[in-house]
């Protein structure tokens, strides 16, 4: 012992001549490094004596007090980085488990040493009996501080990364399942988190290094418990440090294999592998759920940035579809309106095949299961707004809410503006929020409805507005949101997975209407500025009426922060190198600016709100405050409605929004309709001509795509059974006759539009902004003067070749035999190819193979094209199907069962477009899955009443039947609490196919419910079936037949299903039908209608006969006039008629009992009523009315009475007459 306290005293001297002070000074750990491992195992062995304790008490003296300080953190510091410097050569050391004399040469060597000193110096347990607790953890403090400012966290990732990660070869070392290395790593780190006092700096000295460790939480298992901490603190480093530089923090390819590419996809999957406790407070904190904005707001941007460097191939592949109803001529790259400006990483060659098990699948998860429940509980801390945290409107009397805060009082401008627009006070307490409208946006302050008010009502609608404090919070989260999941989005194959999980699981649009959109949108109508001034310095922006408020640019809560955090831009010393030559990872302390600390709960400065705030926001000088987020709910509204049914939108849950939050009968402008409305007109219309960079065309485009398809899915749905009038859905700020002057201004000489022009971008994007009757009108306006142009050519081709002396063009003649209309049609008119616009004269051949009387002036080939589409769309020839309602759609198997059916389909579709291009109406009731088609649109489960009503009601009983089952099954498992421990065998194939892998107990009910049903993920065949196969069926997907349809997966089974027969089977049939009609009617054409108003234009309106209208249209012959006593009688017989009798008259005359769409004096030919007999023949009143349909003409006896004209018009209407009853 007295030898052993000599040695010790020796080595720890405190004056200058001691020999670790010696071996410090002139220290190299290259060559140094069994000397520092001597000093090590001296300094451990007496840590129990005499000796030690003398040592540590002169902790006491100041006068030794520094020295003893200087010793031991160096001493910690060189044996810490020496491991560092040396881990390729001790990784088989680290790996392994603690040896039992880790202090002996020959079993602990090096590394044992080395590591049992670094743990004793930073542990107060060896100080505390001479110096006390106190005393102890601060001395253990600074030696844990020292290491933690010269890059400890980047020397743990270099020492995990050698140990955990054996090379693949001869070099390979085996890993135990506790290693040594796990013991030092989880000890600094617990320690640091302690320290309340201590924050990073440099990037070398952040926890963000450990997650560079491939599946750190399972390696190291011990510091699960500390998972959620160490994560936090990590994202909230990155977040303060800004995107740009993320991609220099990561690894080398000499640290890990793949470099940057892989650290962010291993980054990646770490936070994922925290799982809800990411987001979730720790047990120590207060559950405030506002101390948890900080971490949500870091998770969520550095999310956005990880997502946007990560490589696509091996984790994301595949060609991202483009959303259904789009054109494929886009250019824009959607990706750039949410962009960072951060430019994708690629694995090099090779690299993939040596990624770390597991990493694929764990990254793919970022769209799966784990990354939903990530998603939600950003969505939940940043948007922290639902409808059921919605106070009465009686429960506060200031009107506000916990989240919005306490208002500051508006200016008596403001005020002012409240008392004119009453409709504000019909709202809940809580308030809303959008930039104010440029000059073109409707439904701003004077859109609002008008009536009574008073100075009080005002006034309490006033305090109900939010502080610009509280709009600009509420901006910041929703964009740090949307810009992760717009984001997520672009990852190929991902954004109907992403947003239909957004809607669904984390009721993401519920939560930012009440969050964010509905606060912008009545401080907008309130006339309220909160958006900081970017001309302005201070952020100086003026509310309604010129009072100015001020909010500090770098304040927190700005997501607009233009100032932002200190410029970054020192340079940092590589973490790590190979391990021969040079100095090694000897990292110095670097001086970096407090702005990009963090505290300990990873939220950065001011609670993290703030950090980094401007680096983090993507710059687009056109984003008036509220484009993205909007863009972003329309897309996740739209994922969530096309796979909810009419119950859910209209029923008691009414999801995903209240109907009346879209529109409200007591406040119409407030409602989320009109703000869409709005937004739409303005990107569309009013800002439609202005410059914007590339990525303000893209932010642009993504609102006009994603917002103009759920505005027409919530128009349709409006059609089927309305929430509000039409009126709603129309633009206010546009006059119909400046659009249609300015939409005939931008055709070409060819009639065809101009696709770039503002009036062809609403009508492509959102043309039910523009009323029917309008976008009807310029229809027509095409359609007829294409038709002129056509003709005007054709007519002077056709005298050009008469004046050479030939025969014209051909002969304009075309024989048609009544029995043979199809096919003779077919033969005739199939190969005319561009001719088909112009002139098409028909003559009839009759039975006898002779010429019927009569020369086609029009009439003919109207009566011609009537017929014919009877008969090609009838049951005769199979190339048609009806639904129960008898509405037609193209039959799929007529592909299979009957002879040149594409061909055929194909020369019905010109037919129809031909009538469409003539402007002559057609009774034929098509299905409503099928009109949706020809506009391009993707037909979902609400449109399968339209093909099979029976099929949508069982399918709903397939639902319902599975959610019973399984809230019985939970209800029997409540009830019999000791059977949960014991898991139930699924059935044979159910585990892998059907069941889930993490609900043992509930595989079993779902296996029974399977074989009770006996379903998998198979259809019948239709087409097979009707060749004879009953028994063919059709895989739903990869599969398909060895998968039972379960309570976990029922709604994937009804909505392939729906998918399957909508959109799968009729396609080849459909798409045959439409490519004939494209050949007249361009589709641009007809998208701008939906499938109710298309059937208008096909079949004419639905409303009654509208007698004025008829009566200043018609022309008259044959002696009778508009005064004539006989026109007289016939106008008041017609008014006594019932509505169904009117139409009857209509389609004895027409052959169409519906009226012209836009009135009768578009009807071609026009409406004629001719004097059928004489005014002086007795017998003439005796005889029944005739029409001749091709003609539009009714041949009218003269009848003297009322009551005689109506009694022998109900006879004739009656009774089919036509041209053969007299």
């Amino acid at each position: 012992m007295p030898c052993f306290r000599s040695v010790f005293s020796d080595c720890f001297n405190l004056n200058a001549g001691g020999a670790l002070g010696l071996l410090l000074l002139f220290y190299q750990p290259s060559v140094d490094g069994q000397r520092l491992a001597s000093v090590a195992r001296v300094f451990v062995a007496a840590s129990k004596t005499d000796a030690f304790s003398a040592l540590v008490s002169s902790y006491n003296a100041p006068e030794s007090r520094p020295a003893l300080l200087f010793r031991l953190k160096a001493l910690a510091q060189q044996c810490f980085l020496t491991l560092s410097w040396h881990r390729h050569a001790l990784a088989p050391a680290l790996a392994a488990s603690r040896p039992a004399a880790p202090l002996d040469r020959a079993s602990g060597g090096l590394a044992g040493a080395l590591l049992e000193c670094v743990l004793l110096l930073v542990s107060p347990d060896p100080y505390a009996p001479v110096l006390g607790k106190p005393q102890a953890a601060t001395l253990a403090a600074g030696m844990l501080t020292h290491m933690a400012d010269n890059g400890m966290c980047g020397h743990l990732f270099l020492l995990l990364a050698a140990a955990l990660l054996p090379p693949v070869g001869a070099g390979q070392h085996v890993v135990a399942a506790k290693p040594y290395v796990e013991a030092l790593v989880t000890q600094l780190v617990v320690r640091l988190l302690s320290l309340k006092s201590w924050a990073a700096g440099a990037p070398e000295q952040s926890m963000h290094n450990l997650l560079f460790v491939p599946d750190l939480w399972r390696r190291c298992a011990s510091l699960q418990p500390v998972a959620p901490r160490v994560a936090r603190l990590a994202l909230g480093w990155l977040a303060a440090a800004g995107p740009r530089r993320l991609a220099t923090l990561l690894p080398p390819e000499a640290e890990l294999p793949g470099g940057g590419a892989t650290a962010v996809a291993v980054l990646l999957s770490n936070v994922l592998a925290v799982g809800p406790r990411l987001l979730q407070p720790d047990k120590s904190a207060a559950a405030a759920p506002a101390s948890l904005r900080g971490p949500a707001l870091s998770t969520a941007r550095v999310l956005h940035a990880v997502v946007s460097l990560l490589p696509l191939s091996p984790f994301f592949v595949g060609a991202a579809t483009a959303a259904a109803g789009d054109d494929d001529d886009d250019e824009v790259d959607e990706g750039m309106c949410a962009s960072l400006g951060l430019a994708r990483l690629t694995l090099p060659p090779g690299a993939a095949a040596r990624l770390p098990a597991g990493l694929v699948e764990q990254v793919q998860g970022l769209t799966g299961p784990t990354g939903r429940q990530l998603l939600k509980q950003l969505v939940t801390v940043l948007l922290p707004q639902a409808a059921s945290t919605q106070p009465p409107a009686s429960s506060s009397p200031s009107g506000g809410t916990a989240f919005l805060g306490s208002s500051p009082p508006l200016s008596h401008q403001a005020s002012l503006s409240l008392s004119h627009h009453p409709s504000l006070q019909h709202q809940y307490s809580f308030p809303g929020m959008m930039s104010p409208p440029s000059s073109g946006l409707a439904g701003g302050v004077g859109a609002l409805s008008s009536g009574g008010g008073g100075a009080a009502a005002a006034a309490a609608a006033a305090s109900s507005l939010p502080s610009t404090a509280s709009l600009l919070e509420a901006s910041e989260g929703a964009h740090a949101v949307c810009e992760l999941v717009w984001q997520l989005a672009q990852l190929p194959g991902q954004q109907q997975r992403v947003m239909l999980a957004l809607a669904v699981s984390a009721e993401f649009v519920e939560r930012m209407w009440w969050s964010f959109l509905r606060p912008a949108r009545l401080a907008e109508l309130a006339g309220i500025s909160w958006l900081p001034d970017p001309a302005s310095p201070t952020g100086t922006g003026t509310a309604a009426g010129g009072s100015p408020w001020t909010t500090r640019l770098g304040s927190a809560s700005s997501s607009y922060n233009c100032a932002g955090p200190a410029p970054m831009e020192l340079e940092l010393p590589m973490l790590g190198s190979s391990g021969a030559g040079g100095n090694g990872p000897m990292l110095g302390r670097s001086s970096w600016p407090a702005s990009v600390t963090a505290s300990d709960d990873g939220a950065g400065p001011a609670a993290g709100a703030g950090a980094g705030s401007a680096a983090w926001r993507p710059r687009v000088e056109e984003e008036p405050g509220w484009l993205l987020p909007l863009a972003v709910t329309c897309s996740a509204f739209a994922a969530h409605i096309t796979t909810a049914t009419l119950e859910e939108f209209y029923g008691g849950a009414q999801r995903p929004l209240a109907l009346q939050q879209l529109y409200d009968a007591a406040a119409p402008e407030s409602g989320f309709l009109a703000q869409l409305r709005d937004a739409l007109w303005q990107v569309l219309w009013s800002d439609a001509e202005t410059c914007r960079s590339p990525a303000g065309d893209a932010l642009y485009a993504v609102l006009a795509r994603a917002g103009g398809q759920l505005y027409g899915i919530l128009y349709e749905r409006n059609s089927r059974r309305a929430f509000c009038p039409t009126e709603t859905f129309h633009a206010t700020a546009l006059a119909p006759d400046r659009f249609l002057t300015e939409a005939a201004s931008s055709r070409s000489n060819a009639g065809r539009e101009d696709g770039s022009s503002r009036v062809w971008q609403v009508l492509r994007h959102a043309p039910y902004l523009v009323p029917f009757a309008d976008r009807a009108r310029l229809f027509q306006l095409m359609v007829g003067k294409e038709r002129e142009e056509y003709r005007a050519q054709e007519d002077s081709r056709f005298m050009e070749a008469a004046m050479l002396g030939g025969g014209g063009p051909g002969n304009r003649f075309v024989p048609i035999r009544r029995d043979q209309l199809l096919f003779d049609g077919f033969d005739r008119l199939n190969g005319m190819g561009e001719r088909l616009r112009g002139r098409v004269r028909i003559m009839f051949i009759d039975a006898h193979g002779q010429p019927e009387a009569g020369v086609d002036g029009g009439g003919l080939f109207k009566d011609f094209l009537e017929e014919l589409m009877r008969a090609g769309l009838s049951s005769e020839y199979g190339l048609f199907a009806a639904n129960a309602s008898h509405q037609l759609y193209p039959n799929p198997a007529a592909m299979r069962a009957v002879e040149d059916a594409p061909r055929l389909l194909a020369f019905l579709g010109r037919m129809l477009g031909k009538a469409l291009y003539e402007n002559v109406l057609l009774e034929l009731p098509l299905a409503g899955f099928f009109l949706k088609k020809f506009r391009g649109a993707h037909c979902d489960l609400n449109d399968l009443p339209t093909l099979d009503p029976e099929l949508y009601r069982n399918l709903l009983l397939l639902r319902e039947h599975f959610g019973a089952a399984a809230q019985q099954q939970q209800q029997q498992q409540l009830a019999l609490p000791g059977q949960q421990q014991q898991p139930s065998a699924p059935a044979s194939g159910a585990s892998s196919a059907g069941g889930t892998p993490d609900s043992s107990t509930h595989g079993a009910g779902d296996a029974a419910d399977a074989m009770d049903l006996g379903l998998t993920f198979v259809v019948a065949d239709d087409a097979a079936a009707a060749l004879g196969d009953t028994s063919a069926e059709v895989e739903l997907k990869p599969g398909g037949r060895l998968i039972p349809v379960t309570a976990d997966n029922v709604r994937e089974y009804i909505h392939r299903v729906a998918h399957y027969k909508l959109n799968i089977s009729p396609r080849p049939a459909v798409s045959a039908f439409l490519s004939g009609f494209y050949e007249l009617i361009p589709r641009s054409w007809v998208s701008m209608f939906s499938g109710e108003e298309l059937q208008t234009l096909i079949s004419g309106s639905e409303e009654g006969l509208d007698l004025d209208d008829m009566a200043a249209s018609v022309e008259y012959a044959g002696g009778y006039h508009e005064d004539h006593p006989v026109i007289h009688c016939l106008w008041e017989a017609l008014a006594s008629f019932t509505p169904e009798e009117q139409g009857k008259f209509l389609k004895f005359i027409t052959s169409c009992s519906r009226p012209p769409l836009l009135g009768f004096r578009y009807l071609e030919p026009r409406l004629c009523i001719q004097m059928s007999g004489s005014m002086l023949d007795p017998a003439a009143p005796q005889r029944l009315p005739t029409a001749s349909t091709c003609m539009n003409l009714l041949k009218l006896p003269p009848y003297r009475t009322t009551s005689a004209m109506r009694e022998k018009l109900l006879y004739a209407i009656n009774s089919g007459a036509g041209f053969d009853l007299s």
